[in-house]
């Protein structure tokens, strides 16, 4: 039997603090070698030479992993197409393309569960985000910046509640002041939220600073940056685009990435170790982190990066882990018409 799982299924069933664990285990068995992950891929109908996801592009793109302790392919399709947008109704009301992810076990040779949910495209990468913070931030850290004010940039302050105590965040769009994002979210979080007029303001105040933006140009700069400052890089996931500049990730103790490929894909970090600002040996792996391979921070002093791409195996933690829990809360649709591991 396959299980088809919507967007309602995952808001009844799913916690943010589920999103959080799943992106925790995912990393940790990662870190001991127990996930195989493929490098993001896609295909552009539009927008060929711009920047992943920019406005102007359509594209398709697919993703697979395996991993090992649950016994679990999972295959994932995004559907960036202007045509195929939906519209999330709970937090954050937004419109966002579709989502498609089978989850296939390789025993059976059987697909266990279709998922159809942008919501947990959503939290996926939220959590990313706050797994970072978990373990690279001070304990003590109470505010927060963001810079980038669209949907990303509203999950990721959200999740990071969930695991620091954030009473304060100061936020900038990367282009303006943003008011209507300091009023709704001040209003669901219940903290005080600044509307900055620079992003240097947001930089210089911030014990966690979030980057979740478009910019193909550094809009954050080393001396802005307080030392014992966690960064979440979230917006700079392909080569073209660039949120911080070499000065930030040379004054870094340790650089953490997602993603094998980020020290000759993300831009930003291959600009900086171009430059001989960032040393290959302070570059770790956010699985080796949490796995307890690596140290994450070390001192309250340190300035610590965490650059997130967005890897397949978030995907497929999240998507596991949605499955196991609709299952048992008794939700979603069984069918036996789609049981096979054919794509149909």
């Amino acid at each position: 039997m396959t299980l088809l799982i919507r967007d309602e299924d995952v808001k009844e069933a799913v916690t943010p603090e589920d999103a959080i664990d799943a992106l925790e285990n995912v990393y940790r068995q990662h870190g001991l070698g127990r996930v195989q992950d493929t490098p993001r891929r896609e295909v552009r109908m539009k927008g060929k030479n711009l920047p992943h996801l920019a406005p102007g592009t359509t594209s398709v793109g697919q993703g697979l992993s395996y991993l090992e302790e649950k016994n679990k392919v999972v295959i994932s399709h995004a559907f960036h197409l202007r045509d195929g947008e939906i519209t999330v109704s709970s937090l954050p009301p937004v419109t966002i393309p579709p989502y498609l992810i089978h989850i296939i076990d390789p025993d059976e040779g059987k697909t266990v569960a279709i998922i159809q949910s942008s919501y947990a495209s959503w939290m996926r990468t939220g959590a990313g985000g706050a797994v970072g913070a978990k373990y690279l931030a001070r304990k003590n850290s109470s505010v927060a910046g963001v810079i980038g004010t669209g949907l990303v940039g509203k999950g990721q302050l959200f999740f990071l509640t969930k695991v620091n105590n954030i009473t304060k965040a100061f936020v900038h769009s990367g282009r303006r002041k943003d008011v209507e994002y300091a009023r709704e979210m001040g209003s669901r979080l219940g903290i005080d939220i600044v509307p900055s007029d620079s992003v240097e303001e947001v930089v210089k105040n911030s014990d966690i600073l979030v980057t979740a933006t478009r910019a193909t140009q550094p809009i954050v700069r080393g001396e802005w940056v307080r030392n014992g400052t966690h960064i979440n890089s979230i917006g700079a996931d392909d080569p073209h685009k660039i949120e911080l500049d070499p000065a930030t990730l040379g004054k870094a103790s340790k650089v953490v990435i997602d993603s094998e490929r980020a020290p000759t894909w993300i831009g930003q970090i291959v600009l900086a170790i171009r430059q001989g600002v960032l040393k290959p040996e302070k570059i770790c792996s956010i699985g080796q982190v949490v796995a307890g391979l690596h140290p994450g921070r070390e001192d309250d002093g340190e300035l610590t990066v965490f650059s997130c791409e967005g890897t397949n195996m978030q995907t497929a933690g999240v998507a596991v882990k949605v499955y196991e829990k609709v299952k048992d809360a008794g939700l979603g649709i069984e069918t036996s018409s789609l049981s096979t591991y054919l794509l149909v």
